[in-house]
């Protein structure tokens, strides 16, 4: 859809990028929803354009995405991959990683700390590398 939008010469808007990455929960399909952030936060386009600047909704999307996607497998190695995609999630937000389109003027890292959900998905990923983690750099 977002392929046809560009080539229809549209630019996406902060709606097409939510309902994109929500397909992509529907699906529970990771590495698509990380593919449409990547392209979400570094997307320039000419003209009158308004860049996707993440909100707490927008990171709490994502983390379900996750989240969705590890009810789907019992293989300890996917597991691991997704728990340690929940980690950098969370690194990034408390470093407030540019790279990821997080900033100190759009995100609250206090907000996400009081969350219920986004924190259990944390420590559940904590907790499953620390027992099942493959180094033990990661433990």
């Amino acid at each position: 859809v977002l392929e046809r939008m560009s080539d229809d010469g549209l630019s996406p808007n902060r709606r097409s990028w939510r309902e994109a990455l929500r397909s992509t929960q529907r699906a529970k399909q990771s590495d698509m929803a990380d593919s449409i952030w990547d392209m979400a936060v570094n997307y320039k386009a000419k003209g009158d354009y308004i860049p996707f600047i993440p909100h707490s909704s927008d990171i709490e999307l994502l983390l379900s995405v996750y989240v969705a996607e590890l009810t789907t497998t019992s293989s300890h190695m996917e597991r691991n991959a997704l728990h340690r995609r929940v980690m950098a999630l969370y690194e990034d937000l408390k470093e407030c990683n540019p790279d990821r389109g997080f900033s100190y003027d759009s995100i609250r890292i206090d907000e996400f700390e009081r969350n219920q959900y986004f924190m259990l998905a944390v420590l559940r990923a904590c907790v499953s590398l620390e027992y099942h983690g493959e180094s033990e750099d990661e433990r």
